[in-house]
């Protein structure tokens, strides 16, 4: 199929595909879809307003508002439509510590951090430093998964 004549129903699925799999882009969605109503935001007493008494939800936990004060600069705002808010929301996101209201417990959680955890599979640590990726593996270990025991790898 030409990437430029794909079918209506296509780039809707791409869209939920890559929600589903980029954390950064489902942590974006979760906050702008309970900042969007308050748009036009001009201040942070403004954004105080979201959610109940000041609380939104991020990532697995909800926040107060007000404790964000201090890491949210004045020159954030205002934020006038849908296009600025997710812009200043992806710049917020990464500065944002990947385990940062994340419960390790849930299934959204345990997709999380098998992301970030640096395994290419099963047994098979791998480690990253200067412009070279060395992969251990051990052909005596066992393969874990969060449903148990799944067997030895060997070669």
């Amino acid at each position: 199929m030409n990437a430029t004549k794909q079918a209506p129903g296509d780039v809707k699925e791409l869209h939920a595909l890559i929600i589903a799999e980029v954390d950064d882009a489902r942590d974006i969605l979760q906050l702008a879809e309970q900042l969007v109503p308050l748009l036009p935001i001009k201040s942070f007493d403004e954004l105080m307003k979201a959610g109940e008494k000041g609380r939104m939800q991020f990532r697995d936990t909800p926040f107060d508002v007000d404790s964000l004060r201090a890491f949210i600069p004045a020159i954030t705002f205002p934020i006038e439509d849908a296009r600025t808010l997710v812009e200043r929301l992806a710049q917020m996101i990464r500065m944002v510590p990947p385990h940062l209201g994340v419960d390790v417990d849930s299934p959204s959680g345990m997709r999380r951090r098998m992301r970030r955890s640096g395994m290419l599979g099963p047994a098979m640590p791998m480690a990253i430093g200067r412009g070279m990726t060395a992969i251990a593996q051990d052909p005596n270990a066992s393969a874990q998964s969060p449903l148990g025991e799944v067997g030895k790898v060997g070669m």
